[in-house]
């Protein structure tokens, strides 16, 4: 999501969701058909359990195909080297105070207890 503009944030936010969607239906409908597992399946424990291992081999396969694809064509282009200047540490509460300077003095105040 960090590859989109800004300003094209909630389109490519929306594609993703919808994509993700897309696919968790799809392995829905046809996994089950691609294992072998149909409607009499579910009333036999070994006939389901046999299926139930063939769709997770293929969403194994599927997975390590994806895996292979990505790093394959997903490349990120070289950065330019720039040079850029440190900036000086500056001393200075988060809030709206004013910068802190910095002390030599390496006395410490105590606070006295009350009473």
């Amino acid at each position: 999501m960090s590859s989109a503009p800004a300003d094209h944030a909630g389109i490519a936010s929306a594609v993703n969701n919808d994509v993700a969607r897309i696919g968790g239906l799809l392995a829905v409908a046809i996994l089950p058909a691609l294992a072998g597992i149909t409607g009499s399946a579910y009333l036999d424990p070994d006939a389901l359990a046999a299926g139930f291992r063939t769709a997770v081999l293929i969403s194994a396969a599927l997975c390590a195909a994806g895996g292979l694809l990505a790093a394959v064509t997903i490349t990120n282009p070289a950065r330019e080297r720039r040079d850029v200047a440190i900036p000086e540490p500056c001393l200075h509460c988060g809030l709206d105070a004013p910068p802190l300077a910095a002390s030599t003095d390496r006395r410490i105040l105590a606070i006295q207890p009350r009473g």
